[in-house]
């Protein structure tokens, strides 16, 4: 299935038993995360803030990004297994990063509800944009607009990955919102400009307004999207199940798109089934049957 609108109703929903009952913080920082030896101590898991609160549960679910934990893995007391630690180093973290460009109107399809335009497009090694892309790195689009009211848009999506979108967020990162729209649409113009109904002359041909992404600058998604099982990776498989298992014995448990069913690994979904997942694992610790899922009108 493709969600054309956002999750924000998928997350309100999943999100409301902890908004209702549990204690939200937000804007917390971890530094530390002291667990026991042995569940058999009874012992708690100690978190510490950077505010210096201390905090002690019966169990604790990690689902911080991959790169965070690339990068943070002394914030463990004991460190964390080697099989563990071995699979987070493993895995690789992609660099994936998109471009939003929005137009007045939908220019290159006269008729977007006829669906006679792609909704995805690739510009194979581009050679006519040698100033801006001399490498000829490839350029996709997916175009909103074909989407249903009123979820349609005319916009298109660029999808960047590689030295491409280091390429993109190094040269707009620090610069105002007037110098990154310039730069981007100055990038960007060889391939838009190539789309059917094109007129530089047209006003609706030029963007009102574009965003973009900045994964790679950000420290707590650990510079970069999600995993990625890169080239010459060995034990992928056995990675993803490393992380999934966690440290049960220690009250620690991992989730998130790396720890997700391999075949759903670096997708939000993925996301969800592992938490998920987890969540069963844990109510069995106590004992506790876990309802199916739920069905219309329940």
């Amino acid at each position: 299935m493709f969600v054309e609108s956002t999750f924000s109703s998928i997350l309100q929903r999943a999100a409301k038993p902890a908004l209702d009952g549990a204690s939200i913080r937000l804007g917390t920082l971890v530094t530390s995360v002291e667990t026991p030896e042995g569940r058999s101590t009874g012992r708690p898991v100690v978190i510490t803030t950077s505010a210096g609160e201390t905090l002690s549960f019966d169990e604790v679910v990690m689902t911080s990004p991959l790169g965070w934990l690339k990068r943070h893995q002394d914030v463990f007391s004991p460190p964390l297994p080697r099989r563990l630690t071995a699979a987070i180093n493993g895995i690789s973290l992609s660099q994936l990063e998109k471009v939003f460009i929005t137009f007045p109107r939908v220019f290159w399809n006269e008729d977007p509800a006829a669906d006679t335009f792609p909704c995805y497009s690739n510009w194979l090694t581009p050679g006519y944009a040698t100033e801006t892309n001399p490498q000829g790195w490839p350029q996709e689009i997916w175009d909103l607009s074909t989407f249903r009211e009123p979820n349609n848009h005319p916009t298109i999506l660029f999808y960047l990955y590689g030295d491409c979108s280091r390429h993109i967020v190094n040269m707009i990162h620090g610069k105002s919102k007037v110098e990154k729209t310039r730069l981007l649409d100055e990038f960007f113009r060889p391939y838009y400009s190539r789309l059917p109904g094109f007129n530089p002359d047209d006003t609706d041909c030029k963007p009102k307004a574009i965003l973009a992404t900045e994964w790679l600058k950000d420290g707590l998604s650990g510079f970069g999207s999600y995993c990625n099982f890169q080239i010459g990776i060995e034990e992928a498989d056995k990675d993803v199940l490393a992380i999934r298992e966690g440290c049960p014995d220690r009250r620690l448990w991992f989730c998130g798109e790396h720890a997700a069913p391999f075949e759903e690994c670096g997708t939000v979904a993925g996301a969800y089934l592992s938490g998920e997942s987890i969540g069963k694992k844990i109510a069995a610790v106590y004992g506790t049957e876990v309802a199916g899922p739920a069905k219309d009108g329940d």
